[in-house]
Order: structure tokens, then sequence, then C-alpha cells
């Protein structure tokens, strides 16, 4: 009996540790390892954004959240209240939402994803207009710093979108059986992808655009790409047994050491105006360091991009034209802004570029949503990610003048203001200020909108700061540091060249002017405002216009720049002929 018993328990106890999430393999010795330690969480506080019932909304406009990764282990798993605090716009902009049914029956028929979930609800928050953007939960979330009491988490800044809830650094060594593959790990004793463990995971290896006709993601060929010697940061989740990889982002192109330096301001703006976009490959990527103050670089002592740098991303993506398509050759493309920083990678050790956008977006038939992204969610998404298709460029920006400020104890940051303006711009536009849906048009796009986005922050900021008492006497003060004074002076005169370079003769387009009133994203002006509108923002019409005009500020200004471009990198698309961000209006 007591056999029998023990030989029963055995059974049971094998069949859990053969469930377990970090499951093992075998060695060709026999010897197990456990696959546990080549994955982290994607951050230490993620988790699943559930879409509250009518009868659960609160007045706070709060949701609710899965949590997946968290540092408090015991709170993994649990459902708990995600509240927004401290944040006077997110109280302002809660809006009725409405879909007209010739809406609906408009866009059902493009194959638009609107957020049918809001329809009908009242004084719609930033956080619901996020959890119930599509038509079920699907959106996971990075939260930043929250506060846990009462089985609520409470958060200052926007959750940001990812996709997965582990990952890890890997390289693909066989080609595809079906949706699966095998990988070798990150050995970070030697630097190299040299263990002897095959661990074979699911991915799949195209998708479909919603048309059927179209391949918008591939893995095909992916373990002879150019990238795959450095690596690939897979995200995903383990499933009975077999970790699920969703998500992809080259290691390389994140790596601090360019391919390409620029140095000189009049070479910088040759480069960037017309180098940078020519001559376009299938599997191209290159890291572009330009450096417009030449004592700038990494050959002596003042490297710019050192641990804990941040930057102003200006991120801009063309189109690909497909065999036998007879749309035309040129290409607007898409611009949006975002942030980076240089981090330390948790598998290696080394610093590299951490990239989180800020995107301003329509509705689409792939699903995207306007709001806070990370690079993988974004550009590496196995379902939607623009990485695999088209050509994109990041550029980040080195602005001191965006740092921090301490006024007398009194600390004041401009991205903070910045990252707040493009947070209520992305909320406006998931709801499509209460319509259901945000249309780009001639006077009123994504383009625009960010540029105005930023503009006002700019504004808003040095109008609070500068005219506050505090500041006054801080700037006058004997005992201030003069540096810092006129590093605060340089951003008053960044403000007024902002404006001028973005507007036409210095004037704003109305709805500018009415941005705090107004929200713009589905502004009705009509077609001839349209026009008034884009001629009185000349500058912000076309996103290469639009980039080429910040980084013209920003060589002007001498700001170290760093662009990544990559074009159709991942699998093989057959093909697929690549066609750079162009203007009618470029100088």
């Amino acid at each position: 009996m007591k056999k029998s018993f023990r030989t029963f328990v055995l059974i049971l106890t094998l069949l859990f540790v053969s469930t377990l999430v970090h499951a093992e393999i075998k060695l060709n010795n026999m010897e197990t390892v456990d696959l546990a330690k080549y994955y982290r969480p994607v951050a230490p506080w993620t988790g699943l954004l559930i879409m509250p019932d009518n009868s659960e909304r609160e007045p706070d406009g709060s949701v609710f959240i899965q949590v997946r990764n968290s540092p408090r282990k015991e709170l993994i798993g649990k459902i708990l209240r995600l509240r927004w605090i401290n944040s006077t716009w997110f109280d302002i902009y809660r809006q009725d939402v409405n879909i007209s049914s010739s809406t609906s029956k408009k866009e059902k028929k493009n194959n638009l994803t609107l957020p049918y979930r809001l329809n009908g609800l009242k004084k719609v928050s930033a956080l619901e207009s996020l959890a119930g953007a599509r038509l079920r939960d699907i959106t996971e979330v990075i939260i930043k710093k929250p506060a846990y009491r009462n089985n609520s988490l409470y958060i200052e800044s926007a959750p940001v979108q990812i996709i997965g809830t582990q990952h890890a650094l890997v390289k693909f060594i066989d080609p595809a059986n079906g949706d699966m593959r095998k990988i070798i790990h990150y050995n970070p004793k030697t630097g190299e992808f040299d263990h002897k463990i095959a661990e074979t995971v699911k991915i799949p290896e195209t998708n479909l655009s919603p048309n059927g006709k179209d391949v918008v993601t591939s893995t095909v060929g992916i373990e002879n790409s150019s990238l795959n010697d450095a690596g690939w940061y897979a995200y995903g989740q383990r499933i009975d047994g077999v970790f699920c990889i969703n998500a992809l982002a080259p290691r390389k192109i994140f790596q601090i050491n360019a391919d390409i330096t620029v140095a000189g301001k009049k070479d910088v703006k040759h480069y960037f105006g017309k180098v940078l976009h020519k001559n376009l490959f299938t599997g191209l990527n290159k890291r572009v360091e330009m450096l417009p103050d030449a004592s700038f670089g990494f050959t002596n002592r003042a490297n710019p991009w050192k641990l804990g740098a941040k930057g102003f991303v200006v991120h801009m993506f063309g189109k690909c034209l497909r065999p036998g398509s007879k749309m035309p050759k040129f290409s607007p493309g898409h611009i949006s802004f975002g942030f980076a920083e240089v981090v330390t990678d948790p598998f290696t050790g080394q610093l590299r570029f951490q990239i989180e956008y800020k995107q301003v977006y329509g509705h689409t038939t792939t699903g995207i949503v306007a709001g806070s992204s990370m690079w993988h969610c974004f550009l590496g998404n196995l379902d939607r990610g623009r990485m695999y298709a088209l050509p994109v460029v990041d550029t980040m920006i080195k602005i001191p003048e965006m740092a921090p400020y301490n006024i007398n104890g009194w600390i004041v940051s401009p991205y903070e203001g910045l990252q707040s303006e493009l947070e209520r711009m992305m909320a406006i536009y998931r709801t499509g200020d209460g319509t259901g849906i945000s249309n780009i048009r001639l006077g009123v796009s994504c383009v625009q909108d960010s540029n105005c986005a930023l503009y006002a922050s700019l504004v808003k900021f040095t109008k609070k700061i500068k005219n506050n008492p505090k500041t006054q006497k801080w700037l006058v003060d004997s005992s201030t540091d003069k540096k810092e004074v006129q590093r605060f002076e340089n951003l008053i005169s960044l403000v007024k060249l902002v404006k001028d370079k973005l507007t036409t003769f210095g004037l704003l387009q109305s709805n500018w002017k009415n941005f705090h009133r107004k929200p713009l994203a589905t502004r009705q002006s009509g077609k001839v405002k349209d026009i008034i509108n884009a001629l009185t923002s000349i500058g912000t019409v076309f996103p290469r216009r639009s980039n080429d005009t910040l980084l013209r500020i920003g060589a002007n200004r001498g700001y170290p720049m760093w662009s990544i471009y990559t074009v159709n990198i991942g699998g093989i698309i057959e093909g697929l002929r690549p066609i750079g961000p162009q203007s009618l209006l470029l100088r």
C-alpha cells in the first residue's frame, strides 16, 4: 500500500515538474539544464489591462490589470485596480464615446479597428480607452513606479504597450519546421552564442495583412540574416512548456557602436538631407553617429551617450512597393516622437539604447493603438510590426536644455511636460474625440498633432516656469550656477526657434492656438480650412519635412544625434522595393 502510494505521488510530481514554466531540456550526455535562467521579465512591473464591465466602472476612470511581473511575488497573477493620480488633464479630457451608424458601416467596410467596446460609454478615461481599444483584452503594458495599496496600483504616467511577459537573447540556428524553430541562448560567460543547448520555440513564419493578400511580417530564413550573429531579443510567454515568441528586436542596432560617423555641422546637414535615405535595399541596417559639434564623439572624453543619457526620438518610416504594384513611388511616410535612454543590457552587461515611442496614430486596419509603446511592440510585433516590410529610421537627439532643472529645490523637467502633452494627444486619438474614429487628412494628421503637442509642451513649460516668481528669483540670484541660467535661456530660444520653423511666417494654425480648448484628432473643420491649416504649418505637412526641420535645428545648435536605419529586416518577403520617406517641400 505504501509502495503504491509512493508511486502515485512520484507520478504526480513528475507531471507537475514537466509543466513548470521554466521547463527543462536534456543535453547529449543526458544532463539537464534549467532554461529559466535565460529568460527575464520584460520589465519589473507588467500586466494585462482588463476593461471593466459597465457595472464595474468607477468614477476615477480606473481599469483592472492582471499582474504578470512584479517585484512583489505575491501579486503575480492577481487582478488589481489600476488608478491614475496627479494628472490634471486625465480628468479634464474624459469623453463620451458615440460611434454613429454611418461611421460604423463605412469603417467596417474598410476593416478599421475601432473601439466598439467604448461605444455609448460616458466620460471614458485615458486608461479605459487603452484597455478597451480592441474587441478583447490583449493589451499588455509596463507600468512605471506604481504604488500599491488596498488592492490597487497607482501610477503617475501612462502605461507603455509591450508584447510578451518574458524575453531572452537568442540566435536562430536551423530553418523553420512549420512554426517551430531551434534557438541557442546568449552565454554571458563568453559573450557568444556558444551553448551546446538547443531549445525549440514556437514562432510564426509569416503573417498576412487583413485582406489576406500581402505578407506583413516574416521570419523566413531569419537564421541567415546578417543580424542573426549578434542575436535577437525574443519576447513572448511559455505555453505548455514551449516558449512562444510574439515579437523580435535585433540586438545589433541598439548597440552603441556606430557604422558611420559624420562630423561637422555642414556635413551632418548634408548627410541627413541628401544621403541617409538613399540606396535602400532589403536587409539594410546602419547606425549613424552625427556630430555637428566636432568636439563630441567617442574618440575623446566628451562622449554624449553615456549610461543614463537621454535623447528625444524622431521616428519615421517610408513604404515598400510590392510586385505588380501600381502605387506611385512617392512616399510621404509617417512620423512620431519618443524618448531614448542609454541603459545596461540585462543579458550582456553592455550599454544599449532603449526606445519608447509616443505614437499619435489614427485608427487602422492592423489594430495599432495610439499610445506609449516600446520598440519591440510597435516595430517587432509578429502580428503587425513595421520593421519586417518597411524602411524605418529613428533619430535620437541629445538636447541639453531638456534635462531637469533644480530651481532652488523645485525640480522641473521639460521632458515630463512633453510626455504629458503627448499622452493627452494619444488619448484623444484613441477615442477620436468621442466619435470613435481618428481620421487622417490634409491639415489633420499624426505629424501635425505630434508637432502641435511638441510646441504646446514647450510653450506651456516656459510660460509656467519662466513667469513663476521662484524662477525669476533664481535667474538673478548671485548664487545660481550661471551655466544653468544659460541653459534655461537656451531653452527659451529653442521654443521660439521651434515655433518659427514649424509654422509659416511664425503664424500658428488656428487649431494649434486652440489646442487646450479644442482637441485636434478629429476636428471637423472642412476642406477649405484644412488647406489653410496646412499652409500655416507647412513645416509639418510632410513627415520627411518635419523630420529634417527638427534635425536641422539640432545640427545648427550642435546637438549630438544618432540614427538607426533598418529596411525590411527579419525574414524574407519576396519582391519588396523600399522607398524612403519623401517631401515635396524639402529645402
